[in-house]
């Protein structure tokens, strides 16, 4: 039994499929948030939630284009703040248009609309500004600035790009890999069909390279990377620590990916599924622009660089944009191995995605939802559990956890059933669920408080949920 309590600790646990939340729950803001900083953060489940959910903002939005409420508000009555001290188009738009999607309010900050770095620190604006707002997305230089104004402020910050990291570009990349796999119309599959992959870095050794070093290996991606000699080329220790620490934490048995490191473009891209690449002279590295340009000699993006190299035949091409064309040719950038403007948009409906992940506050407090999914009730769910799960993503935006396809009476009866029914029976006593939507209502202890018949609502059980967090 004290398996089955950790098990279902917080937890609203559902027989059958799952309907839809009908309504996003909010509370009183509570001084305990998540930030998004690099992809670090994020565990795998919570990359593939995140990214599943993506896309069926997408998929919404392009099939009810027009349609009032076809994307839930859950934003609404929200302000976030886009603090952006460095240029930007598809962060700005994706972030400005996504906030409006979900019902919010964005709230565009450049340099000279606010006091930061004239007369105002950081740390000070980091307090203001978090009092008067929901959320903060912020585009900054020094990796240390992101740091501080996580550390400070009193909401949800999500990292935009700093010198270090550029997590949301690198979910923009992973969606259209994803994409890519499922080919045109197919259901988005989950993250685990990318391992065995290989990724080639022909190119600096910068943000968008560190957030694929924390993410791409545990994903079971390998990634080769050829950056010129020398020490402004040299890999980032601090991303390297944080990439084993990552690999390390993962359950043995999975997938890793491999990372190799050279000078050779060549050898980079030997085997690759993916090659990539960004701007060799980043913002604040324009004073060193022609040694750069020396320095890259023989890395640009060719065709012929790609089968000399001995790139897979069917090798797709990825940039974050804006590009040059000393970095790829067009032939590759606008060809049709170019995934770069599908990566582009995908910008907005990952971004999105995160502003809506950071917003689930009950979520925040400890609450969460498991979908068990049930055969035993006139066969309503026949097919396998990737079935399942794609079905209660794209038809009903389902981002909590589905388990995998379960009886719930009988002898062969899952033993968390076993123990829900044990402790919270139904009416004269009975412990058999009656049908799919039997939901049950657990505590922070493992304690089963509550059991709701099939028929009721979710929005009906809000008042028990927020008694039992305030607890």
């Amino acid at each position: 039994m004290n398996l089955s309590r950790n098990l279902l600790r917080s937890a609203v646990v559902y027989g059958g499929r799952i309907p839809p939340l009908l309504r996003s729950y909010s509370t009183s803001p509570t001084t305990s948030h998540r930030n998004l900083i690099s992809l670090a953060d994020l565990t795998i489940p919570e990359l593939d939630t995140l990214l599943q959910r993506a896309s069926h903002f997408k998929k919404t939005y392009k099939q009810h284009i027009l349609a009032s409420g076809a994307i839930d508000h859950s934003l609404q009555d929200k302000t976030i703040a886009m603090i952006f001290s460095k240029r930007s188009t598809r962060t700005r738009v994706a972030s400005e248009s996504s906030t409006a999607l979900l019902g919010g309010h964005p709230m565009f900050l450049a340099p000279s609309d606010i006091q930061l770095g004239v007369n105002e620190s950081l740390y000070d604006s980091a307090l203001v500004i978090s009092s008067m707002v929901d959320g903060i997305m912020a585009r900054v230089g020094a990796h240390e600035e992101i740091e501080l104004l996580a550390k400070h402020a009193k909401v949800p910050v999500i990292n935009a790009l700093s010198s270090r990291y550029h997590p949301t570009q690198i979910l923009a990349d992973l969606l259209t890999m994803l994409e890519n796999a499922a080919g045109p119309g197919a259901p988005l599959p989950s993250l685990s069909v990318l391992a065995g992959l290989k990724l080639a870095w022909v190119g600096d050794s910068n943000n968008i390279l560190n957030d694929i070093l924390v993410s791409f290996p545990r994903l079971g991606i390998s990634v080769n990377v050829a950056a010129p000699e020398g020490d402004a080329y040299a890999p980032d220790s601090v991303v390297f620590d944080t990439m084993r620490k990552g690999l390390a934490a993962e359950p043995s048995g999975l997938p890793q990916g491999i990372v190799e490191w050279t000078h050779n473009p060549y050898d980079a891209v030997r085997d690759a599924d993916f090659i990539a690449t960004d701007t060799w002279i980043s913002m604040g590295d324009e004073d060193s622009k022609s040694q750069r340009l020396k320095d890259f000699q023989g890395f640009q993006v060719t065709e012929a660089l790609a089968n000399k190299g001995g790139a897979k035949p069917d090798w797709k091409f990825l940039h974050c944009l804006p590009r040059k064309a000393e970095e790829v040719d067009d032939e590759v950038f606008y060809g049709p191995r170019s995934l770069v403007f599908p990566e582009a948009e995908n910008r907005k409906w990952t971004i999105m995605a995160c502003l809506e992940k950071l917003y689930k506050q009950y979520k925040d407090q400890g609450f969460q939802i498991l979908g068990f999914p049930c055969n035993q009730f006139a066969s309503q769910d026949p097919e396998n559990d990737e079935g399942i799960n794609n079905f209660c993503q794209l038809n009903y935006g389902v981002s909590f956890p589905i388990m995998a396809k379960s009886d719930v009476n009988g002898a062969k009866a899952n033993e968390v059933f076993k123990f829900l029914k044990h402790e919270k029976p139904g009416m004269l006593g009975l412990e058999g669920i009656k049908w799919n939507f039997t939901k049950f209502l657990v505590d922070k202890h493992g304690k089963v408080v509550e059991r709701y018949s099939p028929t009721t609502k979710p929005d009906s059980i809000a008042k028990d949920v927020e008694k039992l967090l305030k607890q």
